[in-house]
């Protein structure tokens, strides 16, 4: 099957969407480089800046260190969190940020300050201006298409999220064998895809349309008259044959 969502590509920046399940990504080094570097090589300030939004867990420091950590290992040194008030120096230094980490925590709670502070609207302008955008976890999940608040969907509701990239995402559910996605799924627009990706796991949204997984194999849940079509997606390294069967993880 093809990985391309070719529709969304015309409206899209020169940089990737990064969606990762959790921090692992951020540390790892898939075909010898930091997953993160070929993306920062792409822009052009000698000393690029990243901006790390901490909504999503109420600022908490403790994760923000990681972040920190994660940009030491690609050399950006001119870094800042952006607090959940954004203030009007946090708000100038967004606006300029080259590289723009949405955390993880609560989906419910980080989408709401983005939207009461208007700063969905300045992620949203960044990156068609090219800056690289990242979401972990809950942060991924903001970026999607739409996303379900709560763990169980029996008690949960399907809201609207930032629209970055043009599927739902959902993170870490693969024991729950993607529950909330499917009702996401099915309570969606006909035609809807959502992505599942399992710890350790990532995509790349490119610019051209393409969707890449990078660790870990994802699942993709597409709505197709009135039933879920569910299929594998492999990191490059890591696709079958064709003509091989295609088994879930």
């Amino acid at each position: 099957m093809s990985n391309d969502l070719e529709d969304f590509a015309v409206e899209f920046s020169g940089a990737p969407v990064y969606l990762l399940a959790d921090s692992q990504l951020l540390f790892a080094s898939p075909g010898g480089r930091p997953l993160l570097a070929s993306a920062m090589d792409a822009i052009e300030r000698a000393e690029p800046r990243a901006a790390y939004v901490g909504a999503a867990n109420g600022d908490r420091p403790e994760f923000y260190s990681i972040f920190e950590g994660a940009m030491e290992m690609i050399g950006v040194r001119d870094r800042r969190m952006i607090l959940s008030d954004y203030s009007a120096q946090d708000r100038a230094y967004l606006r300029s940020a080259d590289l723009i980490v949405l955390a993880g925590g609560d989906v419910g709670s980080g989408l709401r300050v983005l939207r009461e502070t208007r700063m969905d609207d300045d992620l949203d302008e960044r990156r068609r201006e090219g800056a690289v955008l990242v979401g972990v976890s809950a942060g991924a999940v903001q970026l999607g298409a739409m996303a379900w608040l709560g763990d169980e969907p029996a008690d949960g509701e399907l809201v609207g999220a930032l629209g970055i990239v043009p599927f739902s995402v959902d993170t870490h559910d693969e024991a729950g064998e993607w529950r909330r996605l499917r009702q996401l799924v099915v309570r969606s627009l006909p035609g809807s895809v959502g992505i599942g990706v399992p710890f350790g796991g990532g995509i790349v949204h490119h610019p051209d349309g393409a969707v890449e997984p990078v660790g870990r194999s994802a699942v993709e849940l597409r709505l197709d008259e009135g039933r879920i079509v569910e299929s594998i997606l492999y990191p490059p390294d890591r696709a079958p044959p064709a003509g091989d069967a295609l088994p879930a993880e």
